[in-house]
């Protein structure tokens, strides 16, 4: 199954449907290609549904994407998505 988790309502929506699916012995596959944020999100909520399942990503360049999840997304514990953007490099980006 893969729930988009910006068109099923975010995570109050999405992480009890990805919960009602993974104890219905399917598996959980978020679907998200769009920014980092969304894909952080997506991430978050497929390590808090648990089950076998795996992350959809974009495979085009995405440059901002690269930059705030290092190409691919990584998980921390503490509050938030986990990223902490350089404004500077950003900056850099939208100049071009």
């Amino acid at each position: 199954m893969q729930p988009d988790m910006c068109k099923w309502g975010g995570f109050t929506k999405t992480l009890p449907l990805a919960r009602r699916i993974v104890a219905a012995g399917q598996t959980y596959c978020p679907h998200f290609l769009a920014g980092p944020i969304g894909i952080l999100a997506a991430a978050h909520c497929l390590a808090a549904a648990g089950g076998t399942g795996i992350l959809e990503v974009d495979a085009n360049p995405n440059p901002i994407r690269e930059l705030l999840t290092g190409g691919l997304p990584v998980l921390t514990e503490g509050a938030g998505l986990g990223v902490a953007p350089d404004a500077d490099v950003l900056k850099e980006l939208w100049a071009e």
